[in-house]
């Protein structure tokens, strides 16, 4: 359990901090804030391998290059999904002043970037659109990799935050 005062870890059996003798609360700290993630930015931070709006991106690229949806629906998707992630960068903005540890914040900065590299992609896959050149999906897909590595790394500093408290 960690202190909101000073941030020491404490056993879960406590109910002051070993650190600055602080009453403890009930509810785990690291449990609190990646909920919030969760809930502010729109996934489950906790439990997806790669955020939710690079996946959907993927999946349009793939009908696209199936023909299953025509380049005027591709970009209705674009649209939506730079909409999504844009809403989801303002949650997360919101809610930066709640993270009391250096781990919280680094999180909700790793998920940040990730969400620009998806902004990045979604970037290239408009240029892929206008001049139908196969290199700049390429350069989106590695901006999606890219997303999806920090995306990776915020789950697993999240992950050993929560069992830290």
């Amino acid at each position: 359990m960690q202190c909101f005062k000073c941030g020491t870890n404490n056993p879960r059996s406590n109910n002051y901090c070993l650190n600055c003798n602080s009453l403890l609360p009930k509810v785990n700290l690291g449990e609190e804030i990646y909920g919030a993630l969760n809930l502010m930015a729109g996934e489950d931070i906790l439990e997806s391998k790669q955020s939710i709006y690079a996946k959907n991106l993927r999946e349009a690229v793939e009908k696209l290059n199936s023909k299953a949806i025509s380049p005027a629906e591709f970009s209705v998707s674009l649209s939506d999904n730079l909409s999504k992630v844009s809403q989801a960068i303002r949650n997360l903005r919101k809610i930066e002043g709640i993270f009391s540890t250096q781990e919280t914040t680094k999180v909700a900065d790793l998920i940040f970037e990730a969400y620009l590299k998806i902004i990045e992609a979604i970037g290239k896959f408009s240029s892929y659109l206008e001049d139908k050149n196969r290199e700049y999906l390429s350069e989106a897909e590695s901006f999606l990799v890219i997303s999806d590595q920090m995306f990776k790394e915020a789950q697993d500093l999240a992950q050993n935050e929560i069992g830290a408290g």
